[in-house]
């Protein structure tokens, strides 16, 4: 009996959870970073209270951004993702 049960378990073809994409924003985002709520754990405190729910990314002038993710939906807070300005001269 127990040799059947791990015969079927591993005769059984796993099955992949399959989550709806959803677009986030239009504006072409380059060389894109998370800091995506540190193992998964929100901290609103963290980064001297600006919390890790945030993205920085570079646009095609040279300006590094740093946007904010709601942690609850993944969806970013702002839709262009230009919440701070950080640099001028990064490169795309």
């Amino acid at each position: 009996m127990r040799g059947f049960s791990i015969a079927t378990v591993l005769a059984t073809p796993a099955q992949a959870q399959l989550a709806p994409e959803v677009q986030v924003s239009t504006v072409a985002l380059g060389d894109i970073e998370f800091d995506w709520g540190r193992d998964g754990t929100n901290c609103p405190t963290c980064n001297f209270g600006q919390g890790n729910s945030r993205f920085s990314w570079t646009d095609r002038q040279g300006n590094r951004w740093v946007g904010c993710v709601d942690f609850n939906t993944g969806l970013f807070t702002s839709p262009a993702g230009n919440n701070e300005l950080v640099d001028t001269t990064a490169a795309f």
